[in-house]
């Protein structure tokens, strides 16, 4: 059975991730709305080979976790990306997972050096060509959910997670420009942490097709109060109550002619009298930034009124990080840029609140490994959150 291991994206703006609505399971078009999440075969598991070229590929094979990559002992023969990162350095073969799996990186050397040998290359310089091209996997498809969704890179910081996100993030950041990179506590689980602290939401649409102008804005209003009466009674279903409940709406928006919408958020403020005009500048507006043009003189149609009710979660209460004078520091070598060089190593659990420290280093935890590159600073704040900023 083939596995694969995968990297996904996210574009968050203003706190609200953005949204799809229409997505592809197997080959099969869902139209529901999901998160705008770009997938990439590209993890930890994600396997090294040659093609029919003789040029190296990173995934989207992955050795998953059985048997998983050669380094864990447990019978995998392929190179992964976490196989080079045990021989860059990166990952420390009795500190990994905390000490609990020590890494057995002579079975990694086996494995990398077959790909080496065919490429006439080093071992280490193979397994840092193997980190590089996992790299290039991930900085395309961050590209796919902001440059060609009309959103430069520079704008945001990076949120990374997930065991290995932060042993790569600086050098994702570095090549899209982006300053800022953020690792928070609990990285490792950090999907298993928001399922639980999410709201609970009814998304709800019914197709209007009709020019937008003030009869459309009418018609919207109507539509509108009929969801929300359905999403209030959905919501009964579950003992929630209607003054629980906030209420969002926007339309999916189209020039006359077109085969695929734009969604047009209007918050929690429902259609009413004399709206046409604004939804129309607002739509021309988001398309030329989504597609570097606009046509301000075509005609524009409403395709379908949407409707989400929401019951908020109560915020989740995080401890917060006291500060550490005097944690224990590590010096190590890790592999960079061709050259070994030293770096220190530090125990995340060890570190708080205002603790400051120039790259390069390697912060070690159970739930996973951060890289902060040369020219880099990582300060943690008062969560534990790494606040990683370029120089």
């Amino acid at each position: 059975m083939t596995t694969f291991v995968t990297a996904a994206f996210c574009l968050v703006r203003d706190g609200r991730p953005s949204l799809s609505f229409e997505s592809q399971v197997d080959g099969l078009p869902i139209r529901v709305p999901t998160f705008d999440i770009e997938v990439v075969g590209a993890g930890g598991g994600s396997i090294a080979a040659l093609d029919r070229a003789g040029l190296m590929q990173v995934g989207p094979e992955s050795a998953g976790a059985t048997p998983g990559p050669c380094c864990y002992g447990r019978g995998g023969t392929l190179p992964t990306t976490t196989d080079a990162n045990a021989l860059l350095g990166l990952l420390r073969p009795k500190r990994f997972f905390g000490g609990k799996l020590e890494l057995m990186t002579d079975l990694a050397v086996t494995a990398v050096t077959k790909i080496a040998d065919q490429l006439g290359l080093s071992m280490l310089d193979c397994a840092e060509g193997i980190r590089r091209i996992a790299d290039a996997n991930m900085i395309e498809t961050i590209r796919l959910v902001s440059v060609a969704r009309g959103h430069d890179p520079r704008d945001f910081a990076l949120l990374a997670f997930g065991g290995a996100g932060g042993l790569h993030a600086c050098d994702l950041a570095m090549d899209l420009g982006i300053q800022t990179v953020l690792v928070p506590e609990h990285q490792g689980v950090l999907s298993a942490l928001g399922l639980l602290v999410s709201d609970v939401t009814v998304d709800l649409v019914r197709s209007r097709l009709i020019p937008v102008d003030e009869h459309a804005v009418t018609v919207a209003a109507a539509v509108c109060n009929e969801l929300q009466e359905d999403a209030q009674a959905e919501f009964a279903r579950y003992g929630i109550s209607a003054d629980e409940l906030t209420i969002e709406a926007s339309l999916d928006l189209r020039y006359v002619g077109q085969a695929s919408e734009l969604n047009l958020s209007l918050g929690a403020s429902l259609p009413a009298a004399g709206d046409s005009a604004r939804w129309l500048e607002r739509f021309h507006i988001d398309y030329r930034q989504r597609y570097g043009h606009s046509f301000a003189t075509k005609p524009v149609e409403l395709v379908s009124v949407r409707l989400r009710g929401r019951r908020k979660t109560a915020p989740l209460e995080m401890p917060l990080k006291k500060s550490v004078s005097n944690p224990s520091i590590d010096v190590d070598r890790i592999y960079r840029a061709g050259a070994w060089q030293d770096a220190r190593f530090l125990w995340r659990p060890e570190i708080g609140d205002g603790f400051k420290m120039e790259g390069p280093l390697v912060v070690e935890d159970f739930h996973g490994t951060t890289f902060v590159p040369p020219g880099w600073t990582m300060t943690v704040d008062k969560f534990g959150m790494l606040v990683i900023k370029r120089a």
